[in-house]
């Protein structure tokens, strides 16, 4: 099959971590199988040393089929010893490190049980099986704790009602990753620090928003769209025509702003032109149309210009939200725990498990994860779109041993969102990365 000089570049390239963003159709599956062929006939690693992620096991089969069939080919193409030697890649590609992230991940927690305190033999639990148990456990924990006057869970039964409680409860164990990425970057055992900490990044993600006004799509779209109304209106005192001319100055200003607080009065000052203080009429534009067209520019304006105005904080309700979290949080870490206990005892995991525990002990263990990078030369991942922050977390803990990472993905084809992939996570690859 004839290859563009696009896909053979991603598959012959070495020495640097890559991320191919490519679309459904444009032969993704064909550069990675290529590329591992490569890698392999160019000496710079054994089949071992190569580990490729699919996110179906479907997908995993056809890759290994696809590869098996490379090897065929190049037996047919080489001499008595290259037929020999591609012959035996042949037989070796079913007991390839090609698989999906959950496979890659279990296959590894089995393999390091024992430092990781894990039974080797551990078993996956079906829906069925996890629903009833993260039930069972939340139910047991609230009434336990209610049982022994426990101080948060009486709180969170008195404002939200015990059923509401174990319901919120079960979302956030459902969700156990998602759960503990956020509390490591919120300071949930201190209700103080945490409103403390949610006033700064509310600021702290404003003073963001505003610095990237100036560059946003809407922003430009919609100004551009007030100046091509340059020359339109025949009365100088039309309402419409003075309040045009006054937000396309504002508009400028914000433009060549880099200062946030000066942005944020621009904004202010924006918002102060409202409600309109001359009177407007239509016969005064080219067309009716015309009219109504400036005049939904105008409100869009306005309507951007208030989602950019300065967080409010109300002491009492953040004081409150701060001190029941608190309290969520305290709970949630007692149902974890014997979540825990409760699969260990029955030495069984999650799906969600899997890659969790295989991210901490990467990340906690450095001569566990020295021993894992140390066998891994290079990293394929395909359809990384549908990657979420803690596989990316796996994935730079073998980078920072050594291990080359190539990507594969396009952010506007992410399918699994229902599984918390996250389009964001693919963003941030290209930065770790050169993108093709």
């Amino acid at each position: 099959m004839d290859r563009t000089a696009r896909q053979i570049e991603a598959i012959c390239l070495v020495g640097k971590n890559a991320c191919v963003r490519a679309g459904a159709g444009s032969g993704k599956t064909l550069v990675l199988v290529e590329r591992i062929i490569h890698l392999l006939e160019a000496g710079h690693a054994d089949l071992d040393e190569i580990v490729a992620i699919t996110f179906t096991d479907k997908a995993a089969a056809e890759m290994k089929a696809r590869l098996r069939s490379a090897c065929r080919e190049r037996a047919r193409e080489s001499d008595q010893d290259g037929t020999r030697t591609w012959r035996k890649l042949e037989r070796r590609i079913d007991t390839g490190r090609i698989s999906t992230i959950h496979s890659f991940c279990a296959s590894l927690l089995r393999e390091h049980s024992l430092e990781l305190g894990l039974d080797p033999d551990f078993s996956m639990m079906t829906d069925t099986e996890r629903t009833l148990l993260r039930k069972q456990i939340i139910r047991e924990t609230v009434h336990g704790m209610l049982d022994s006057g426990d101080d948060s869970t009486v709180r969170l039964a008195v404002e939200h009602g015990v059923f509401q409680t174990q319901q919120s409860l079960e979302s956030a164990l459902r969700q156990a990753t998602l759960t503990e990425r956020i509390a490591r970057w919120n300071p949930f055992d201190n209700a103080k620090e945490l409103r403390t900490h949610w006033e700064r990044v509310a600021v702290e993600e404003h003073e963001r928003r505003l610095s990237e006004l100036p560059r946003s799509r809407a922003f430009k779209k919609t100004w551009a769209a007030l100046v091509g109304f340059e020359g339109m209106c025949t009365k100088p005192e039309d309402g419409r025509e003075i309040l045009r001319i006054a937000l396309v100055e504002l508009c400028d200003l914000i433009a060549k702003s880099n200062d946030t607080g000066e942005i944020g009065r621009t904004l202010e000052n924006m918002l102060a032109l409202w409600p309109l203080k001359h009177v407007s009429r239509k016969k005064h534009w080219p067309s009716p149309e015309a009219f109504d067209q400036l005049s939904g520019l105008q409100s869009d304006l306005k309507d951007l210009a208030t989602r950019y105005k300065p967080p409010v904080f109300d002491a009492d309700t953040e004081s409150k939200a701060a001190e029941l979290t608190s309290a969520f949080y305290e709970v949630y870490r007692q149902a974890e725990q014997h979540s825990t206990e409760a699969k260990k005892a029955r030495a069984s995991l999650e799906f969600e498990d899997l890659i969790r525990l295989t991210a901490n002990a990467l990340g906690s263990n450095i001569d566990l994860r020295k021993h894992v990078s140390s066998g891994i030369k290079y990293l394929l991942i395909d359809e990384f779109q549908d990657t979420d922050a803690v596989q990316l977390e796996l994935a730079r803990h073998l980078m920072d041993e050594g291990a080359e990472l190539f990507v594969v993905g396009d952010s506007k084809q992410s399918i699994y969102d229902f599984r918390g992939a996250e389009v964001e996570v693919f963003q941030e690859a290209e930065n770790l990365t050169d993108t093709l």
